[in-house]
């Protein structure tokens, strides 16, 4: 028996040294198209629930919570909010209008964010009110994240899902 122990705990103890340190891979656009689709109803719940609640973002960043600044919904609220973010595997979400503030636009839905303080990557969905407001922005068919590479310079670029969902990706360099 502790002979099977020891060796139990020598592979927890490899397996836990070598994950350390792996990178996350930044996911591709067809994985975060199928992801999306498989929870199109989830993502569609959580953009009612914004609209409703008229949220600018969620969840609080740590300065809003050290600076008591109060959360416009109830606990029970947030508790939803985080109950169907986690399910869908979103990290944060904003909600504005890059045009107007009283005129909010799209939905930004945060799943893959990486950086330091010098350099950021994000790449999320995003919902958009109006189409017809989206002339600046740079839409494409190809791999968002390989044509960021190619760039090699700050940019947004977006891929349409469909009628009024996109991919997104922020690179900061």
């Amino acid at each position: 028996m502790k002979k099977t122990f020891i060796i139990f705990s020598f592979f927890a103890f490899a397996l836990l040294v070598g994950s350390c340190g792996q990178k996350q891979p930044i996911p591709t656009d067809n994985q975060m198209i199928e992801h999306f689709q498989a929870h199109e109803k989830l993502f569609e719940e959580l953009r009612s629930m914004i609209e409703n609640d008229n949220l600018s973002h969620y969840p609080l960043y740590a300065s809003e919570v050290r600076d008591s600044v109060p959360l416009s919904i109830s606990a029970e609220r947030a508790l939803e909010y985080d109950t169907l973010m986690q399910k869908i595997q979103i990290t944060r979400f904003w909600y504005f209008s890059p045009l107007r503030e009283d005129e909010k636009n799209s939905i930004k839905f945060h799943y893959f964010v990486k950086g330091d303080a010098t350099w950021g990557i994000e790449k999320g969905f995003e919902y958009v009110f109006d189409r017809s407001i989206e002339d600046d922005k740079e839409f494409t068919e190809k791999e968002l994240y390989d044509l960021v590479i190619e760039k090699h310079e700050n940019c947004q670029l977006y891929k349409k899902i469909n009628d009024n969902w996109n991919l997104f990706i922020f690179y900061d360099r």
